[in-house]
């Protein structure tokens, strides 16, 4: 069936970003409640334990290995995105202090929620970090949790500085078409990818499984599988079977459900994952992406269109197409310009690709390639790939793309 294609909520420490409306990759605002709150301790001897859970009849089965990931008894701090499962998303603060009281000489706590959509995770924030500040310190009263959950159980907090960015030849049309933002993380992704930004775009379009590789902490690779799903936002509605999934951070017990999954984004520290080749089409570690299948390996490979692309990006800022102010007078930044960017780039190819399709000769050439601006022999096998995806009826003339 179809639907609007886009993304969910992105966010880093310092940043919301989120697109709603889109109904094959978010859940709806009306269902996001927050379902329960918990506190998982790091055991000398028993490693991770959930210590506290309200209320208790909610299944947080995993929660103690997604809240605290491998690997973070060498950081002090964290913010940690998962998917707890397909239906439920969670948040939490980890915190590590030195205690020469205590075994190994140090104290480790991760303070959490558990919703039912992913949209409202990053309101939690400062009351979780507040709580964590407290509770790593060993305290065992937990009677703020359980307050804030009665409190918030069927609402979210209120969300603070959002504005509105439409693309601008859409501003009239404002039925599923909001992003939401508070500051920095897509320009930052944007910042950290430069020359393999649009390998990862054409993955996001094409809606392939990518795994983001990091040590802790994994703040910021949870921002970064936020990114990778914003480089699809479009407000086209698309016929698409497969639905871009942000699985946030992942663990080694994930795998045999990521074995059955298609279109996802996730992060993870265990290096072994590349490894698990079964279960990812692109593996991106230290700002590189690799494949080990040929196609997703032509899919990655740099073109010449898109360095041009890439250069319109960074100029972004300086067009009229995407700087113009908002409907409050307020200036645009070059964050909302590169936001605006992709989803204008996302709709004028869809819109382009679907006016052929459904042309009474429904065969791309040589010259359409290149008015889609593409290069016609080192981008056909992505069209190709973008063509079977979402217009199956559009052929190619073979002769005239080789």
């Amino acid at each position: 069936g179809g639907g609007v294609v886009g993304v969910g909520v992105a966010y880093s420490p310092h940043c919301l970003l989120c697109v709603v409306g889109a109904a094959r990759i978010c859940l709806a605002m009306e269902d996001d409640k927050l379902l329960a709150v918990f506190v998982v301790d790091f055991h000398a001897r028993k490693g991770n334990v959930l210590d506290f859970q309200y209320p208790e009849n909610v299944s947080l089965d995993g929660v103690e290995f997604k809240a605290m990931p491998s690997g973070s008894h060498v950081v002090e701090y964290d913010l940690v995105s998962f998917a707890l499962n397909r239906k439920t998303y969670g948040l939490s603060v980890f915190m590590r202090i030195h205690d020469e009281q205590a075994t190994r000489n140090m104290q480790a706590r991760s303070v959490g929620v558990v919703c039912s959509s992913f949209h409202s995770l990053m309101q939690h924030r400062d009351f979780l970090e507040e709580q964590a500040r407290i509770l790593v310190t060993g305290s065992t009263d937990y009677s703020a949790l359980k307050s804030y959950f009665q409190t918030f159980k069927h609402s979210v907090p209120e969300r603070r500085g959002l504005q509105a960015i439409l693309p601008i030849s859409n501003q009239e049309n404002q039925t599923a078409r909001e992003l939401e933002l508070l500051s920095g993380t897509f320009e930052e992704f944007v910042l950290r990818y430069g020359r393999s930004l649009f390998s990862l775009w054409k993955l996001a379009l094409l809606r392939k499984r990518v795994i983001f590789y990091c040590k802790p902490p994994v703040a910021t690779s949870c921002a970064d599988v936020f990114g990778f799903c914003v480089l699809a936002a479009c407000t086209q509605p698309l016929a698409c079977d497969i639905t871009l999934q942000p699985l946030f951070y992942t663990t080694l017990v994930d795998i045999p459900s990521l074995s059955s999954s298609q279109g996802y984004a996730s992060c993870v520290t265990e290096k072994i994952f590349k490894e698990k080749s079964k279960v990812y089409d692109a593996f991106v570690l230290d700002g590189a992406v690799s494949a080990h299948e040929t196609g997703i390996s032509h899919l990655i490979a740099r073109s010449p269109s898109d360095r041009q692309r890439l250069k319109k990006l960074r100029n972004c800022h300086t067009n009229p197409l995407y700087n113009q102010p908002f409907a409050s007078g307020a200036k645009p930044t070059v964050e909302d310009c590169m936001i605006r960017f992709f989803v204008d780039l996302n709709d004028s190819i869809f819109m382009a690709m679907r006016l052929l399709a459904s042309s009474s000769a429904p065969v791309i050439t040589k010259d359409d390639v290149r008015r889609l601006g593409f290069h016609p022999v080192h981008d056909r096998y992505f069209l190709e790939e973008l063509g079977l995806l979402y217009f199956p009826e559009l052929m190619f003339e073979r002769d005239q793309c080789c």
